[in-house]
């Protein structure tokens, strides 16, 4: 029998390859209106078809005297699908695709390289407590689509393993930045839980995007 599906909102942007992705979903002006339900369960089964790509999916130290970031091309064709779902153009798919995936690795080789990296007892009991809150959430239907979509649970969380080996480290990278600008800007502890107060002209979030911009020009990218 089918296990219960986790009913969670959150569990939708839990399924992405790349952190963030699912984010760009609102941000995307497609041709035609998107149907939201069917766009997750359809990026659900996008994601069921490629999770065996992510297995084998390499994961070697980065070199710091290397220049050149390979960024692996099942990666790419799986934001493609993300893009075309929005009913964009392919050229313009292909455009959007590569950015984010040089982006993503970029900032995994910049994590790396500064002494981030997950361990896997982190990325179970990240998964765990993943799993706990999702549980208990509300607003199940895009996270119900999406199970629909991937067909199996189990299957779902085993993909979602990998993808955070490689989040994890990002993640860990974006909260040392964040608090690095915060230090250097002088944004005492009150302001923080107001969130990303506006200062010299912008937020971390307008720091983090002209961050990674900047990784686009520090490195090469090779596509394999």
């Amino acid at each position: 029998m089918k296990k219960k599906k986790i009913a969670a909102l959150g569990l939708v942007f839990l399924s992405v390859c790349m952190a963030g992705l699912i984010g760009n979903f609102n941000k995307v002006k497609s041709a035609q209106p998107v149907d939201e339900m069917a766009f997750f369960e359809q990026w659900g089964a996008v994601l069921k078809d490629d999770s065996d790509d992510i297995k084998t999916e390499p994961y070697a130290l980065p070199n710091p005297d290397e220049n050149t970031i390979i960024v692996p091309k099942s990666e790419v064709d799986q934001t493609i699908e993300f893009y075309k779902l929005q009913d964009i153009t392919d050229a313009e798919a292909k455009v959007k695709a590569e950015e984010y995936a040089k982006k993503r690795n970029a900032l995994y080789h910049e994590a790396v390289l500064s002494g981030f990296d997950v361990t896997d007892s982190e990325l179970n009991d990240f998964l765990e407590n993943q799993k706990q809150f999702l549980a208990e959430a509300e607003n199940s239907a895009q996270a119900n689509a999406m199970i629909d979509g991937f067909g199996d649970e189990d299957a779902y969380w085993e993909y979602e393993w990998y993808v955070y080996k490689k989040n994890l480290p990002i993640m860990k990278y974006r909260e040392f930045l964040q608090e690095q600008y915060y230090q250097e800007n002088n944004i005492s502890a009150d302001k923080k839980i107001e969130g990303d107060t506006l200062i010299l002209g912008g937020n971390f979030d307008d720091y983090y995007e002209a961050y990674q911009q900047s990784l686009l020009n520090k490195y090469t990218f090779e596509i394999q």
